[in-house]
Formats: C-alpha cells, structure tokens, sequence
C-alpha cells in the first residue's frame, strides 16, 4: 500500500469518525451536556435541630490532643457497622 492510498483511507476514517460523533450528539437527551446544563429543582431546606459541643480529639501526627467543633443533629441517623468486607476487609458492610 503506498502513501497516498493510505492519506486517503485515513481521511475516510476521519470523516466516517466525525460524523458518527455528531450523530450521537444529536441523538442525545436535552438534558445530556456540559457541567451546568443539567436542569433540576433544588429540595427545600430542611431545619434540623443541632447542638454544638466541643470534643477532644488525638491528633496523632502531633502527638497531643486538640480541641474541635463538633455538630450534632437529632435529625442524624447513625449506622452501625455489622461486618466488613472485600478485599482485606475495607469495605463495611451496614446494619
């Protein structure tokens, strides 16, 4: 095969290429697009009722403890981890 047959067949590829890429564009949902293009609703606000405390936490790099702001909310609910699993048991696995 020389050197032109081969511009030209992948010329042809090119051109069969762009234009399925449009065609899919095309055939795509209104709502399929770049960041921001996606039209929702927001949820209204919810008012949940929370208390903040102060906790002492180990900062282990620093070897010391440290003071930090902690929220919680009545509204929060807390799962508790039943069994792990995965490889080396990294993935948890709720009640």
């Amino acid at each position: 095969m020389n050197n032109t047959t081969r511009v030209i067949r992948m010329l042809g590829i090119g051109v069969i290429a762009g234009l399925s890429l449009i065609q899919t564009a095309q055939a795509a949902p209104e709502t399929y697009g770049p960041r921001g293009t996606v039209r929702f609703e927001p949820l209204p606000e919810t008012v949940q009722n929370c208390t903040t405390s102060v906790r002492q936490v180990w900062d282990s790099s620093a070897k010391s403890r440290k003071a930090v702001t902690v929220r919680e909310c009545a509204g929060a609910k807390t799962r508790k981890i039943k069994t792990w699993t995965g490889p080396r048991n990294t993935i948890p696995v709720y009640e």
